[in-house]
């Protein structure tokens, strides 16, 4: 007899996707388990005509989730990274983390060239104030426009409102099945007729966005695979695909993020490579209208990953993070 277990997603195309291949791939490797998928609504999928920097609310997309977890519900419950605050509700963890996809962000846009042929003044969607603070200190000229949702509405809005392009995750993408992404070219893709009849059969060019212009958000391309602590059986097959690397790189990551207290509301950015027994982070912080940025990077052992990333964290504090975080939170 199998052993039957409730997965919690939200209820998102790319949220299903996801959860349903995490599903798929833990049915294979472990034959006695089934695997039934919940789907909770969360805070941020109800509240869509808000950009999330004014939310206020850290638990925006895990909240209900993770209550559901608590109240045995579900399980266990399939994230994003990259959506997870930095410290869980007490009776929870961070249970598996599988192999990572490539973290970086990507343009998406009605022409090719990539970002860095984008005209000048050129307008570019996103909701993220990283992305934006970033973007403006790589190219000042442009102008930045606030946009949510998923990837088929941000397309149409593309097309709708005359944008230069907006930017997005690229494992997302990668997930929702675009091929050749991992490559790290341009890549042209035509959207199915199945993601909607609005966008079926629009062409777009997809290229990624070079990390020296926009480094990404922390657990970016990972999944957080989250469950009860103290839950053995649970957790045994779960940590049948964990991968080791890509913990010690979302763990590096978290702990820049932990000790600068940053959540969506600030633009903070981190990029962690294990390899072997060692791991090297590159962080930034910069001011939403980009004219301040700072850069500190730092190596060490893999299993020290979250010390690498505190320390990597008071680097950027010494060289002005903290000034410009607290503007920031004071505006706010």
């Amino acid at each position: 007899m199998k052993t039957i277990l409730r997965l919690g997603t939200r209820g998102s195309h790319l949220a299903l996707t996801q959860s349903k291949g995490f599903a798929a791939a833990l049915e294979a490797c472990c034959p006695d388990v089934s695997v039934e998928v919940t789907v909770i609504r969360t805070t941020g999928d109800r509240v869509t005509d808000v950009p999330l920097s004014r939310i206020g609310d850290r638990g925006l997309f895990t909240k209900e989730l993770e209550e559901a977890l608590l109240d045995r519900r579900v399980d266990f419950a399939v994230h994003s990274m990259k959506d997870m605050p930095t410290s869980l509700p007490e009776g929870l963890c961070i249970a598996c983390v599988p192999r990572r996809l490539p973290p970086l962000d990507c343009l998406v846009a009605p022409r090719p060239g990539g970002f860095d042929r984008l005209p000048q003044g050129a307008r570019v969607a996103s909701g993220s104030l990283r992305r934006r603070a970033q973007l403006l200190a790589a190219r000042p000229d442009l102008v930045l426009e606030e946009m949510r949702g998923n990837l088929p509405t941000r397309i149409l809005r593309v097309r709708e409102r005359e944008l230069d392009g907006t930017v997005l995750a690229l494992a997302g993408l990668a997930r929702l099945g675009v091929g050749g992404l991992e490559a790290g070219g341009e890549v042209e893709f035509v959207v199915p007729a199945s993601w909607g009849e609005d966008v079926g059969g629009e062409r777009v060019w997809i290229s990624p966005i070079a990390p020296e212009t926009c480094l990404p958000a922390v657990g970016q391309g990972a999944l957080c695979i989250e469950a009860r602590c103290g839950d053995e059986t649970v957790g045994a097959f779960l940590a049948r695909l964990d991968d080791a690397d890509s913990r010690a790189e979302v763990a590096c990551e978290r702990a820049v993020m932990r000790a600068l207290e940053g959540g969506c509301q600030v633009p903070i950015a981190a990029w962690a490579q294990a390899a072997g027994d060692t791991i090297r982070v590159q962080a930034a912080v910069a001011s939403l209208d980009g004219q301040r940025k700072v850069f500190a990077e730092g190596t060490g052992l893999a299993r020290a990953a979250a010390d690498v990333g505190a320390g990597t964290a008071v680097r950027l504090l010494a060289l002005g993070a903290e000034e410009i975080l607290s503007a920031i939170r004071t505006s706010a």
